[in-house]
């Protein structure tokens, strides 16, 4: 099993590889970051984005996206694979054999709402504000819509499915958050910037982000949306959590008879919302066991990761007494973060570069 975290900006995208039962290369993505992630070069930017050399490279292989996963619709989420399927939709058509994705439509439909339906065409208008999730979440439905290759069917927690030798048990959405959701499809306007001016929180030290941490719960309805899993291929476990709110999978986990007595042990955990206070709680760490925990973001936009959620995965670690890294896929951020008073603290703690991570 190969796992890589693309530099995909302030996004997730994430490469799983390996090999089934039946000895064939499969390969999944996990979302598309930032429009970046996907580009090709120009007098501007001379360098492919990283998205851009992957599906060169499967496709160069002989190979195919053999599923494709757009776990919400935010821009950091969604805007490379738009931006891939507008500038080369031949090659996508080609290459993707499935997709998951929790459209407007089919979450109308699984609330019987069909007479909301008829507001997309409003959404429609909206499709070029890129700065918008739901008019991007309706491009990306028309498309796949046209490639015929869509499972239509709304991925919700309590499900478990199978492909290729893997088992997905869904964490999240749950019903609550999607029935949210329908109404963000129904009236969506473009979203407020002002969290991007968002300063970080890297002058204090761990230690003092322990003492004055408080956990409030993220209340982005996009990003309850998200859809998180276990993924488990040859009795290992990897938890994937895009940006998913933590009592919705805590709930799921507990249903799966995970507890903090007996966590779920799992070979990584994609730490939810880039490493968001809001989307981590310390009931959630307790529940999961793991040597590696990973973070996706270039710390730009909204200022992610927070350093009081590092404190409290750390003081939570620090209360197991067992040893575990923390990875980031842009690990020049560890300079930016992190103090010498916060590794005289914790002298145990090595951040590291996902470059570095083996699984």
């Amino acid at each position: 099993m190969e796992i890589k975290f693309l530099r995909a900006f302030n996004g997730d995208c994430i490469h799983i590889n390996f090999t089934d039962k039946n000895k064939k290369i499969r390969n999944i993505i996990i979302d598309g970051g930032t429009k970046g992630t996907y580009n090709k070069p120009s007098k501007k930017e001379p360098d492919e984005g990283e998205l851009t050399e992957l599906v060169n490279e499967i496709q160069a292989a002989g190979l195919c996206i053999d599923l494709l996963i757009l776990t919400h619709v935010d821009n950091d989420h969604i805007g490379g694979i738009l931006k891939w399927f507008e500038n080369d939709l031949e090659q996508a058509r080609e290459l993707v054999k499935e997709i998951w994705f929790n459209s407007g439509r089919l979450i109308f439909k699984h609330f019987d709402c069909p007479e909301i339906i008829e507001n997309l065409r409003i959404i429609k208008v909206l499709k070029d504000r890129r700065n918008t999730g739901i008019p991007q979440g309706v491009a990306f439905e028309d498309y796949i819509t046209e490639f015929g290759i869509w499972h239509r069917q709304i991925i919700m927690a309590g499900m478990e499915l199978e492909r290729f030798g893997a088992k997905f048990q869904i964490l999240s959405p749950d019903e609550y958050s999607l029935r949210k959701l329908l109404h963000k499809w129904e009236i969506e306007k473009p979203i407020s910037r002002t969290s991007a001016g968002k300063k970080d929180d890297y002058g204090p030290t761990l230690r003092q982000h322990i003492v004055a941490d408080k956990f409030e719960e993220d209340d982005k309805v996009h990003n309850g949306s998200s859809i998180a899993f276990i993924m488990t291929f040859d009795g290992v476990h990897y938890l994937f959590l895009a940006d998913a709110h933590p009592s919705v999978v805590e709930k799921s986990l507990r249903d799966l008879n995970f507890t903090e007595d007996s966590p779920l042990e799992a070979s990584f955990m994609k730490v939810s919302h880039h490493g968001s206070q809001g989307n981590s709680s310390p009931a959630l760490f307790a529940m999961v066991k793991t040597s590696a925990y990973i973070i996706s973001t270039n710390g730009r936009g909204h200022k992610h990761p927070d350093k009081r959620l590092i404190a409290r995965l750390l003081n939570n670690i620090e209360n197991k007494g067992v040893h575990t890294d923390i990875y980031f896929n842009y690990p020049d951020l560890i300079n930016k973060i992190f103090t010498e008073a916060d590794f005289v603290d914790f002298p145990n703690f090595s951040p590291q570069s996902t470059d570095n991570l083996t699984l």
